[in-house]
Formats: C-alpha cells, structure tokens, sequence
C-alpha cells in the first residue's frame, strides 16, 4: 500500500519539552495531556477559557487544575492568568475571572454526551440532578446543567445544592433553576459554605414572607425586591414581632385607605430608631405625637387679642419703622 507524507503540516508548529514524553506522559491522565497540548499550542497568542471549554470537552476548573499541575511540574510558566477570559502572562492564575465576555452557544446534545464521558464531575452532576429531581434529564436540562458550570462557574456541588433547594421549595423546573443559578454567579457563590449561607437566607426570606401575607390578609404571591429587602430588615435585622408589625400595617391603612410599603417601612424604622419594642410602647409613643399635634394645631390656630397686639412691642416697633 502506498503512504503518503504531506510535509506542509510541519510548517506550523509548536515545542514541546522532552521531559514531558521521558518523564510525565506514562503516568500523567489523558485530560492533562491534551490540556497541555493545548495550552502550549495557544502559548504564544490569546486564547479564552470558554472556547478552551468548548475546544476539549474539560470544565473550566479541570482546565485550571492541570494547568497547576504543569505548573508545579515547571512545565507551563507561573506567570499565566485567566483575565477577560484570556491566558496571558503577568499575574498569578488566582486572578481567573469567573465571568466572561466570551460566551459560547448553547451546547447540542452531542456536546452534552461528550462532556459527560469526558468528565466524572459532569457525570455524577447529571446523575445526582436526575435523583434529586425524580426524573430523567431532558437534552435540555442536561444542557442549562453545563452552562451553570461551564458558563455561569459553579462547582459541581453547589449545582446540586441549588437544585435541592429549587425542589424543597416546589420549583423544579429547570428555567427556575437557572436563572437562580445566574443570581448565584453573580453574587460569587462559588462554594458549599457561600452556598448554606445563601440557602439559609432566602428560606429566611420566604418565612418571613408567608408570616407578613398571612399577618395583613393578602393572597400568596412573590414579593417585591423592595418588600423583600424591607420584610427581611423587620423580622430578622429589627427582629420586631408580629404584633407590631400588623400595628404597623393597621397604621398604614388607616392613614391612607390602603397597604404602602413606604409609609409601613417609615413607621417600622422610626420605632426601631426610638427603641420601641412592645405594642404597648407604640400605642404610649402614638398618643404622645398625637397630643403633640393637638397643641401645635391650638397655637396655630389660636385668636389674638387685637388691643394685647397693638400695644405689644412688636406693632410699636413695626409703627416707628
């Protein structure tokens, strides 16, 4: 049989140094091979970690993993830096920038398959995902999945830790997942005590929440950013009790015929300003302002005597001038 050697290839080249075939390539994992292969490759230019994604199949934090390991191995210089996505020399690899401008498209199923026989990580994320959610995994599911990894860079853990939590509170459908999973990005949740503080907050939230609808009689609904900041600040940073609040509330409406979130919060920040804990205390702290009001009102409001006034200093003065 006839073989032919097309000698323009070798045109276009790269090193790679002897030791990494005499003394690494036996014992290294294929994953970390191709990963150097590539990165040496894209050594001299700018590359992005998301097309690095893309281009070999390996997460984003496998990829910083192996570029430590040859790294350690003096290898790949020191001086390599994720930053806009891009490797270049300069600053230490910590500085890796989670977030990219570079965003590659939504991964097919192919894709998908490929990454998860690629990566264990990726395996046990899919396999866990479907255990929690009761349910095989639809290309579309599998698909958001990656993209909170590889895309939106959270761990593998926190994933799952997310996904349980959209199931507890009766959302698991994977749109609702991922858009909490874009939140937690950008909030830089990036591991398990990051992500319980997180969870802790918002069950906080959602109690405090169902306990301030059933206080004022409104149907369930999702709140507000704003009434979500101002139900968290009364129950757990005021930590005031139910009893004022619905004070509060009462207020509220009796002031203006309906519930408005401003004028309740003014009335909550005001007693905790004045140190006003009890309802009793309230109510004390009501009849003051409104005795208050009743004597301005009277001296504004009240007659003069015409002959006091005329002989007082002030007319006299008024009249020389």
């Amino acid at each position: 049989m006839e073989c032919t050697f097309d000698f323009n290839v070798w045109n276009d080249t790269f090193a790679i140094p002897k030791i990494v075939v005499d003394k690494y390539l036996k014992d290294s994992a294929e994953k970390d091979i191709k990963i150097l292969i590539y990165i040496l490759k894209n050594l001299s230019g700018d590359m992005y970690l998301s097309k690095a994604v893309y281009d070999l199949g390996y997460s984003g934090e496998e990829i910083k993993e192996s570029i430590n390991l040859w790294q350690e191995r003096k290898i790949v210089p020191k001086g390599i830096v994720f930053e806009d996505s891009k490797v270049k020399t300069g600053a230490p690899l910590q500085q890796l920038e989670k977030k990219t401008e570079y965003r590659y498209i939504r991964p097919n199923m192919n894709y998908v398959v490929s990454r998860t026989k690629a990566s264990e990580n990726v395996k046990w994320l899919m396999q866990e995902a479907e255990i929690i959610l009761g349910r095989p995994l639809s290309g579309g599911d599998s698909a958001s999945l990656l993209m909170l990894h590889d895309n939106e860079g959270l761990p593998i853990d926190v994933i799952i830790m997310l996904i349980q939590y959209a199931v507890d509170a009766g959302k698991s459908g994977m749109k609702y997942i991922y858009k909490i999973g874009e939140n937690w990005s950008k909030e830089g949740i990036d591991g398990i005590s990051k992500a319980e503080k997180k969870i802790k907050e918002l069950n906080n939230l959602k109690n405090s929440w169902r306990k301030f609808e059933n206080l004022i009689g409104i149907d369930h609904r999702l709140p507000t950013s704003r009434e979500e900041s101002a139900v968290m600040r009364w129950f757990n940073e005021f930590h005031f009790n139910e009893e004022l609040i619905k004070e509060a509330y009462d207020r509220c409406v009796n002031a203006n015929g309906k519930y408005i979130l401003n004028y309740m919060d003014s009335i909550i920040k005001r007693w905790h300003k004045e140190g006003i804990r009890t309802l009793e205390q309230a109510n004390s702290e009501n009849l003051g302002r409104a005795k208050y009001r009743k004597s301005n009102f009277k001296k504004e409001n009240a007659s003069y005597n015409i002959d006091e006034y005329e002989n007082s200093d002030i007319l006299e003065n008024f009249i020389k001038e």
